[in-house]
């Protein structure tokens, strides 16, 4: 049986953890409700065996079982209709465990991101487990503040040291095409440029034209 260890960092307003796997590498980051939440608090701490779980909810999870005090813990994402949320954020859950890549804040609660990739690494390690071990603990049940609160994820280190490599590997020459109201900006950046161009055209009222000083061109809008 697979023994993972989560070693949590308790905040005021929720509970931040990192996964190790079985060979003591970091595989995702975790949040779970504050320690001290009123109605559903995270879990105390202890060796608990998790059972693969037909969810109604959430589908194939696994489910910690014997959980004192508490039913129904899972480890699991969440998921909207339109699947545009790729983060858990503490005000999610009812006790379970929330996977992520990096750390952030959403809604000015603790959060994490990149949470589909991070719950296909884990589910990737258990393709044939029908049940591991999770030893859940802390260096301390001391609340610290959470270093990334009244930050939103853009300014999140952990977020940038994410996904920059990821653009820079991807996008090495990338052909964009945004919509605006009278046409169409198109530019081919490297990795770097085509992520500022993004975040610069997000953020803005009015089109960009140029990035880093190449001036872009702008199509005629469709007839």
């Amino acid at each position: 049986m697979k023994k993972f260890v989560l070693y949590r960092t308790y905040l005021p307003n929720g509970t931040r953890g990192i996964w190790y796997d079985d060979q003591g590498k970091v595989l995702m980051r975790t949040i779970e409700p504050a320690h001290d939440h009123l109605d559903h608090p995270c879990i105390q701490e202890g060796t608990y065996i998790c059972e693969r779980f037909n969810s109604p909810k959430h589908g194939n999870v696994f489910q910690l079982q014997n959980v004192p005090g508490r039913t129904g813990i899972e480890i699991h994402i969440v998921e909207n209709t339109d699947h545009t949320v790729d983060y858990v954020r503490s005000g999610f859950l009812l006790g379970c465990i929330g996977p992520g890549l990096y750390d952030c804040v959403e809604h000015d609660e603790p959060a994490v991101g990149g949470s589909h990739e991070a719950f296909r690494r884990y589910n990737d390690c258990l393709i044939t487990e029908k049940s591991f071990m999770l030893q859940i603990t802390s260096k301390s049940k001391e609340v610290v503040m959470d270093p990334l609160q009244g930050k939103d994820m853009l300014m999140s280190k952990a977020f940038w040291g994410w996904l920059l490599p990821v653009f820079n590997q991807v996008l090495n020459h990338f052909h964009l095409q945004l919509p605006t109201d009278d046409g169409t900006l198109t530019a081919f950046v490297n990795g770097a440029g085509a992520m500022l161009f993004v975040l610069g055209h997000m953020t803005r009222t009015q089109p960009i034209t140029s990035v880093a000083g190449i001036k872009l061109s702008r199509l005629n809008p469709p007839a």
